[in-house]
């Protein structure tokens, strides 16, 4: 068990290193609130503008493609975040363009595989997953053309993070890609071409994968030597590789399936339509989902180099410092969406109204992760990618477990429960793990803290306003403008402690 307060081999002051991710997590996070409108966007359209079933046969077909893009990645956009930021912090750079040959050339051949499996399965795919119309086949089979594209794209930005580049993802993955899904799928539906919904969400993934491509060979040729070139394949460097990445790649999948699987056995078991509700009552999620990947960004390679190096209490002090940041992120989203749940269905029009309690469970469990903070990051970044994988697929496994016990017979609530379960497992045991074995926990005075100043202004506030004025539309704006002034007030008064000043008080430097 490692020691904390024994460590003296930080190689860069506190205030360095939580500036540096401060600032790349303020980047991201700009990136990362325009991709959560552009996602809650395209999901408004789609609802709005396209019958609950077809919307329900889109949704669902559209997360089976990202469940199996993230096999086919096998993990190793993870992978070269942690190898290249290691690699680079231990003057090993000689090893980066070796180990790019070994992360690309495993997962582009089973993209291809997995792309074959689809176009040619597509119809029997279509009756598993309770889509069987002609629409969703040609969809599928769509889809399946771009599915290695999405592969090395995904894994091109996930080395432009090992760099410690968090503009590619910024402007790429958070931006340009789902505001270009957004504007051609209303472009599309405008036109009444439905039948073009599918190219309109696929097209931009190919518009990424060259910008992606490109950007990745930048940083190679910037930051590598030429003489990395000289050898094809370099065993060591596949061996050392994959054997960090391959349990992090099935816990990938796990954590996708955790995410998306609900949508799937929803739209099988009870029908398409019931998909359609159950994805426009869950997609503010997307917003707390991208806000933690824009803290993560910029994190996992800080604590790569910090744990490689022997860092602990800089990693330590990471950890704790981007709980507080997460926390203060995503609870007053969490809180709203709580209190706030039947007004938030209410935009998707009168047929999703029944997705209300299961905003409310969702918030409830996501609170409780944000408290906990990034985690599996943590355990990831130490290479400890076979207990994330172990807690990962335990927390899948809970998920499952009770979605097919209660979908059946309660529907869209028991998706939610099992859902909620599994959040709280896939949080729980790797805290545990991380504090018993890592001697690391993310609690301390600033992070309760933000608890207090987060449930009393976007909680406690808005509740009284809301339901103290008849649960009226004025009650809620009421409550949401209090709670966010004092909000404010804490975060002023709190700058220092939640390590915030050079962010309230001084210009950000470009990432």
């Amino acid at each position: 068990m490692m020691s904390i307060a024994a460590d003296s081999r930080s190689t860069e002051p506190e205030g360095v290193e939580l500036s540096a991710v401060a600032r790349g997590g303020l980047a991201t996070l700009a990136g990362a609130l325009v991709s959560a409108v552009a996602n809650f966007g395209l999901v408004f359209v789609v609802a709005r503008f396209v019958s609950t079933s077809d919307a329900g046969r889109f949704f669902t077909v559209t997360s089976l493609f990202l469940m199996l893009e993230s096999v086919g990645r096998l993990g190793a956009d993870i992978g070269l975040i942690y190898f290249i930021a290691r690699w680079r912090a231990l003057r090993s750079e000689v090893r980066i363009r070796s180990g790019l040959r070994v992360a690309f050339v495993p997962a582009g051949g089973l993209a291809m595989v997995l792309a074959l499996v689809m176009a040619g399965g597509a119809p029997w795919i279509a009756r598993l997953i309770g889509v069987d119309r002609g629409s969703s086949v040609e969809l599928i089979r769509l889809l399946a053309l771009v599915l290695p594209l999405a592969v090395a794209y995904n894994i091109c930005l996930g080395a432009t993070r090992g760099f410690g580049r968090m503009r590619p993802t910024v402007l790429v993955e958070k931006m340009l890609r789902p505001m270009a899904q957004l504007i051609l799928v209303a472009a599309v539906l405008a036109v009444d071409w439905d039948t073009g919904l599918g190219y309109a969400w696929a097209l931009p993934y190919l518009v990424g994968f060259v910008l992606a491509g490109y950007l990745l060979r930048t940083a190679v040729v910037r930051h590598t030597a030429p003489a990395g070139l000289r050898r094809a394949w370099d065993g060591a460097v596949a061996k050392e590789f994959w054997s960090f990445t391959l349990p992090r790649s099935i816990a990938s999948v796990a954590q996708l399936a955790l995410q998306r699987l609900d949508i799937i056995l929803v739209a099988s078991i009870r029908g398409p339509r019931e998909a359609a509700i159950y994805t426009a009552a869950t997609r503010f999620l997307v917003v707390g989902q991208f806000i933690n990947q824009a803290i993560t960004a910029p994190l996992q390679p800080r604590l790569s180099a910090a744990l490689s190096t022997g860092a602990t209490r800089s990693a330590h002090d990471l950890y704790r410092a981007s709980t507080t940041w997460l926390v203060l992120a995503c609870w007053p989203l969490f809180g709203v969406a709580a209190v706030f749940a039947p007004v938030y269905v209410r935009f998707f029009g009168e047929g999703y109204r029944s997705g209300a309690i299961v905003v409310v469970l969702l918030s409830i469990a996501m609170l409780f992760a944000s408290a906990v903070g990034l985690v599996d990051t943590v355990i990831i970044m130490a290479g400890r990618t076979a207990w994330n994988l172990a807690t990962t697929m335990l927390a899948l496994v809970v998920n499952v477990g009770v979605d097919l016990a209660l979908i059946p017979h309660y529907g869209l609530v028991g998706a939610a429960i099992g859902w909620c379960c599994s959040i709280v497992t896939a949080n729980m045991v790797p805290l545990i793990i991380v504090w018993r074995r890592l001697n690391m926990h993310p609690f301390g005075r600033s992070t309760f803290t933000a608890y207090g100043l987060c449930f009393v202004s976007y909680v406690l506030i808005p509740s009284i306003a809301y339901f103290g004025a008849g649960e009226s539309q004025v009650g809620a704006l009421v409550g949401v403008v209090l709670g966010t002034a004092l909000y404010y007030l804490g975060l002023r008064r709190w700058a220092a402690l939640f390590n915030l000043t050079g962010l309230l008080h001084r210009r950000v430097p470009a990432v």
